[in-house]
């Protein structure tokens, strides 16, 4: 099957033939070296799907991150377009548990990219949505993003304010706890 082809064309805000993609290449994990090629396609429609693939592949499929953590984080992750960003802030914090140490370091500092480079306001969502999960982790993400979490709280996208300022009431919530004396 010929992945680019398949996600080509159709209504734009549609997921063309997504759907069909994944059942195809969950039947194989190797598959998936073929469907990344996509992300290079010309077409911004192709890589939006590729993105919307992979989140249903790996949410199938977790254990398969494991073998492609490394594009994601090295490549995917640098790709300067909103639905590859957003993507990768979803799977960095649903699939969290299988990165060690240092990826997860990675992994903060590229999330906390997208929050200080990004206007998308889907790419700020997701990537504040993934520092509340890193921040059950280490108890730190969110203190060490409080600068820029605090200019979005004033942004004029209800989304993107409401949540940020969710992230500086859980700050509080974590000084709190941490210091009982406050």
């Amino acid at each position: 099957m010929n992945y680019e082809s398949e996600l080509t064309g159709g209504n734009p805000n549609s997921l063309g033939n997504t759907i069909k993609v994944v059942e195809h290449v969950i039947v194989k994990k190797n598959r998936i070296n073929s469907l990344i090629k996509c992300y290079s396609s010309n077409d911004q429609i192709v890589r939006l799907r590729t993105s919307n693939a992979f989140k249903r592949i790996f949410r199938q499929k977790p254990e398969w991150f494991l073998d492609f953590k490394h594009i994601f984080l090295n490549k995917i992750s640098k790709i300067k377009q909103p639905s590859a960003q957003w993507t990768c802030a979803q799977l960095f914090s649903e699939l969290v548990n299988q990165l060690e140490n240092k990826e997860q370091k990675k992994v903060k500092k590229i999330v906390s990219d997208y929050l200080n480079n990004s206007s998308d306001w889907i790419v700020l969502c997701q990537s504040m949505n993934a520092l509340i999960t890193f921040n059950k982790i280490d108890n730190i993400t969110i203190k060490e993003n409080i600068k820029i979490i605090k200019k979005l709280s004033k942004d004029r996208r209800k989304a993107v304010s409401r949540l940020a300022k969710k992230l500086l009431s859980l700050n509080k919530e974590c000084k709190t706890t941490n210091n009982p004396n406050k």
